[in-house]
């Protein structure tokens, strides 16, 4: 017989507790629970068939509330039981616990994805919940100008509206003065006020798991996309960079095409109802980012390296990336991963799961020699401004960035960089835009 697997599954006898296969297949993709078969898949057969048939239906029904097609097999004089579940919408449970199948095993859900499961069986997703406790006060407008600027190619009507509480109505995120929790995560000041857990993690290893340095980092959304990727280009996977005039040239162990959509997945598809943050690990030889959350059931980890349909976890999160032009809306980020992967040299990227998290690991070209020599003090590769029109121009090619960024993303003193930056401000180069916490520095036009 065909082995165990996502839905099959062979018991010697009938036990009661068996209903919670039945659950777990009930809460997947539905299976068959098959009696009188060892685990190898030898039928060694079973006793009080008769008695069997009339039983388990009939605690199928009364315990769980679903009724199994169950039928009787002979073969060699050896007589088998074969219970057949089909996938059901609503969430059930065997005494009161929720039970999924996962490959050949049967896990049970607990905590945020307890909570997760049952809110998908609403259709109702996290990120649509009001928070009653957000006010139109905790909105960074310097957010939400950027994001306009990004949406006007495929939502202008969002770009033209000037009030802030109607974009928010028009982009589904405030219904009635209330506001949800995507639009907290997308827009807010400090979104941590609100959901500690909203963070990412940045640490560099070596190879026998010490630590080695770590950041943290906070914010929106967008905010955090940008500073990470920049933390992560400068300071933990340092290539080779050079200005050439005002032109940026990176050569990095990584391309920033991979690590944005690596990025762009973990911020909008984790489970943000759990107390884990993003963890990003920097490996001598490979990158990890682990987000809580595993794929939806839809989903396998195969199915990401083909075309596969688009399933958000959090549909207003992914709509607000969307609408930036940040993400498509046909599964296929993780194809792009695995197509600029190959172009670069860098092995295809593999994508795991357990029971509460998924990750992606990119392992690097062994023609680059890894990332060595620790975590790079700042930017490497002789660009560090070493004027203040050198400053001037890296921010043009950075902006939005804070003092504390900037401090390292040069490799300037805090001292120097201060001083610069208020030389540049008094010559009328830059200015200062938006609140002093999620503001930054832009060159004046």
């Amino acid at each position: 017989m065909k082995p165990e697997s996502q839905h099959i599954e062979y018991k010697e006898i009938w036990k009661d507790e068996y209903l919670k296969v039945l659950v777990a297949f009930a809460n997947s993709e539905g299976g068959k629970l098959i009696l009188g078969v060892k685990d190898n898949g030898n039928i060694i057969g079973l006793h009080a068939v008769s008695r069997l048939m009339e039983e388990i239906p009939n605690k199928t029904m009364n315990i769980l509330g679903i009724t199994p097609v169950v039928n009787r097999f002979k073969k060699e004089d050896k007589e088998t039981i074969e219970i057949e579940v089909q996938p059901v919408s609503n969430a059930i449970s065997y005494k009161g616990h929720y039970y999924i199948r996962s490959g050949s095993t049967i896990q049970e859900l607990r905590g945020s994805s307890l909570q997760q499961f049952l809110l998908s069986r609403t259709n109702i997703t996290w990120d649509e919940i009001k928070h009653d406790q957000v006010t139109i006060d905790d909105f960074d407008i310097n957010t939400i100008n950027k994001f306009k600027m990004l949406a006007a190619d495929r939502l202008p009507e969002i770009a033209r509206t000037k009030v802030l509480e109607t974009l928010l109505v028009k982009l589904r995120l405030s219904d009635k003065g209330t506001f949800s929790n995507a639009s907290i995560l997308l827009f807010g000041k400090d979104p941590q006020k609100y959901f500690i857990q909203a963070q990412t993690k940045i640490g560099r290893f070596d190879n026998r798991g010490d630590l080695i340095a770590t950041n943290l980092v906070e914010g929106n959304l967008f905010h955090q996309l940008q500073e990470t990727l920049d933390m992560l280009r400068i300071k933990y996977l340092p290539g080779k960079v050079k200005f050439e005039g005002i032109v940026r040239k990176d050569d990095s162990i990584i391309p920033e095409m991979v690590l944005r959509e690596a990025l762009i997945n973990a911020l909008v598809h984790r489970a943000y109802n759990t107390t884990v943050q993003i963890n990003i690990k920097v490996f001598d030889d490979r990158l990890e980012i682990q987000n809580p959350g595993r794929l939806p059931r839809e989903l396998t980890t195969e199915d990401l390296n083909t075309e596969h349909l688009s399933i958000p976890r959090n549909k207003l999160i992914a709509d607000g990336f969307y609408k930036a032009g940040l993400i498509e809306a046909w599964g296929r980020g993780t194809l792009l991963m695995r197509n600029l992967c190959r172009t670069s040299d860098l092995p295809d990227p593999e994508f795991f799961q357990d029971v509460n998290s998924f990750k992606v690991v990119i392992r690097f070209s062994k023609n680059s020699g890894g990332v060595s020599g620790g975590v790079s003090g700042g930017v490497s590769g002789g660009v560090t401004p070493v004027t203040e029109e050198e400053l001037y121009l890296f921010i043009k090619e950075n902006p939005g960035k804070r003092t504390t960024e900037l401090t390292v993303l040069t490799g300037l003193s805090k001292r120097t960089l201060e001083r610069w930056l208020k030389k540049l401000k008094e010559n009328n180069q830059i200015e200062f835009v938006g609140s002093p916490k999620t503001g930054g520095y832009f060159v004046k036009l």
